[in-house]
């Protein structure tokens, strides 16, 4: 018998290598290789330490998004308005202590993330809606 392939995909080799055909060792290969990549560029620490007081008291961030808040206020493009409103709630949602529960040891806790994910889906389709529905 083969050997199961091991890496960043292992859960979805449950077959002997014999067995798969060659699209799914292709993909397998694909997702290992971008797994490590992942893992290599350590995006998950950046994320964790990025410092939202220290954008929010940056020059350099806030008179541009000042800026483009009060030319949209004088040209009254709403969306542009809302979008930035949406774009900033989901911002501070995902800061708060409460998305910080969602995992427990492996398992996602489905008690707290599906509340998140009825909510995103009423945003998305609110957003769909606005750009993309018939103005009259």
């Amino acid at each position: 018998m083969g050997e199961i392939k091991k890496g960043f995909c292992s859960g979805l080799a449950e077959f002997p290598e014999e067995n798969q055909n060659d699209t799914e060792r292709i993909y397998m290969n694909v997702l290992d290789k971008l797994g490590e990549w992942i893992e290599s560029t350590t995006m998950h620490q950046q994320i964790q330490a990025f410092d939202i007081s220290g954008l929010v008291h940056n020059p350099y961030f806030i008179i541009p998004f000042v800026i483009f808040l009060l030319y949209s206020l004088w040209k009254k493009n709403w969306i542009s308005l809302f979008l930035a409103a949406v774009f900033g709630g989901i911002w501070y949602i995902l800061s708060t202590p409460y998305m910080g529960g969602f995992v427990n040891g492996m398992e996602i806790d489905q008690t707290k993330i599906l509340p998140l994910f009825f909510g995103g889906a009423v945003i998305v389709g609110i957003i769909v809606i606005i750009l993309f529905g018939r103005s009259e």
